[in-house]
């Protein structure tokens, strides 16, 4: 897709928190105990670092390479008073080990639908050398070779906790429709031109819902296989 203004990343945050709770029931995973150092890599414009934010206690390194994405989570985390508990870093991930707040030691990351883009192997192994051990490592994937990814998982010494999956139903009820109703008003636009990616998927989820699923993992890092 292409690099998005600042009012097209805020219409796709306000239809994607319709899917919020979903990410509340992995997280419900997590002990509540004390608070915790924890990664939202490639946040966005930080939909799912807010909703981390809610309801974990401890510190966010928040990162993504997309800089107005970032503006506008600042602009959130000023709002919403959490400078003291919300760090931004402009990077890919993973990030450098010498950037600030970037070293290791996490005892959770979060990963938004990331490890389909950047490789599902990389990603774990790069999670893998940011976690302590019996740390948690949260991914919302696509549900597609996942009998592989449960072998990936296993080798690189992760435990599976829990998954479940999201179904067509639910991206079109709480996203896509959403979407829909609000690109409607926009006509020939700016927006428009920039979201055409995103009406592909709207006309696609129609015509093959079959290709919608995807999959919130809940692991542990340091199992002792």
């Amino acid at each position: 897709m292409k690099r998005m203004s600042s009012e097209a990343l805020e219409l796709r945050d306000r239809c994607r928190s319709g899917l919020g709770h979903y990410l509340e029931q992995a997280l419900a995973f997590i002990p509540a105990e004390e608070s915790l150092r924890m990664m939202d890599a490639g946040c966005g414009s930080g939909v799912p670092t807010l909703v981390l934010a809610r309801n974990i206690q401890g510190s966010i390194l928040a990162l993504d390479p997309d800089q107005l994405a970032l503006n506008l989570l600042q602009e959130k985390v000023r709002q919403q008073a959490l400078k003291n508990r919300i760090s931004l870093l402009v990077s890919e991930f993973p990030p450098d080990p010498e950037a600030s707040g970037a070293e290791g030691g996490f005892d959770l990351i979060l990963a938004e639908g990331l490890f389909n883009i950047i490789g599902f192997s990389r990603g774990i192994k790069a999670a893998a050398a940011l976690l302590n051990k019996g740390a948690w490592l949260i991914l919302h994937d696509e549900w597609k070779n996942h009998a592989a990814k449960l072998d990936l998982m296993r080798s690189e010494d992760y435990r599976l906790i829990h998954h479940f999956v999201l179904g067509p139903e639910v991206w079109y009820r709480e996203f896509y429709a959403c979407m829909e109703t609000a690109l409607a008003q926009y006509r020939e636009s700016e927006v428009i031109r920039l979201m055409h990616p995103l009406l592909e998927e709207i006309r696609l989820i129609r015509e093959q819902p079959e290709l919608f699923h995807s999959v919130y993992y809940i692991m542990q890092y340091g199992s002792g296989k």
